[in-house]
């Protein structure tokens, strides 16, 4: 697993490339002054466990191009869990979400399931909430283009609606009014 949490004066991740990943995850938390992600740092990588991005403060994009499977849930933001506020990890500046090669999540384990959300046991395998400043079309983009296997999509208070994206260059990209 890749785990950069909790690094209050990480910056910038650049250096090396992550080709594969064994049984392994990729989770970004709590990084409050973390600005950048190298563009190839994920080039090459096709699976992972999880993908999670949580309260990133300053973090502008994040794009993982290779990405064609993830085995459990994908989660950007965080928010209210059943109506019982149990999480609250938005990423305020995130405006570029880009997994234009994702085609599957199995969602063999899923957020939101069992204790956390008794009143919605089956949880959800995508999780996109509370990025205010990405446009919703991000979301739209991945739902329509992925499979899900097992669980729910979720998306709620991310920015900007009536935008539209598409795939240009291989990036997801956003054109707003």
């Amino acid at each position: 697993s890749i785990n950069f949490r909790d690094n209050s004066a990480l910056e910038s991740i650049g250096a090396g490339t992550f080709s594969a990943l064994i049984n392994g995850s990729i989770y970004f938390s709590d990084n409050d002054a973390l600005v950048r992600i190298g563009p190839d740092l994920f080039s090459s990588l096709e699976n992972a466990d999880s993908v999670a991005l949580y309260h990133n403060d300053v973090l502008e994009e994040f794009s993982l191009p290779a990405l064609r499977e993830v085995t459990r849930y994908v989660a950007i933001g965080g928010g209210d869990w059943c109506g019982r506020n149990r999480v609250r990890y938005p990423n305020h500046r995130l405006t570029k979400l880009s997994m234009p090669k994702l085609t599957t999540i199995k969602g063999e384990y899923l957020i939101g399931a069992d204790k956390l959300c008794p009143t919605y046991a089956g949880g959800y395998a995508l999780f996109v909430v509370k990025n205010t400043r990405l446009p919703e079309c991000f979301y739209d983009y991945m739902s329509s283009n992925v499979t899900i296997e097992r669980g729910a999509r979720y998306s709620n208070e991310n920015g900007p609606g009536g935008c539209t994206c598409e795939l240009v260059n291989g990036e997801v990209q956003a054109t707003c009014p």
